[in-house]
């Protein structure tokens, strides 16, 4: 990653690692993220949906949580949606 504390730059390095179903790799560059905006809900989405596909419902659960806290209405609605589907 060319900017390491740049959140949308370390947000999109994870995102290719999510198409490549590189869950693991991806959830640590989100995890990088997170500590720089704890409250970033791209990011929080997207440690969600990481733990989701590695089967880690509780996980996933807590972070769509996170989502519906800290979201606008959008993020709000779309993070209920998944919780019901879990």
């Amino acid at each position: 990653t060319y900017y390491p504390e740049n959140i949308e730059s370390l947000s999109n390095s994870a995102i290719v690692y999510l198409l490549q179903e590189k869950y693991i790799q991806a959830l640590n560059i989100l995890q990088k993220a997170e500590k720089i905006n704890p409250k970033d809900c791209i990011v929080l989405n997207n440690i969600a949906v990481c733990y989701e596909n590695q089967g880690d419902q509780k996980m996933a659960k807590k972070y769509y949580q996170l989502v519906i806290k800290n979201g606008n209405k959008e993020e709000k609605k779309d993070a209920r949606n998944k919780l019901k589907n879990l």
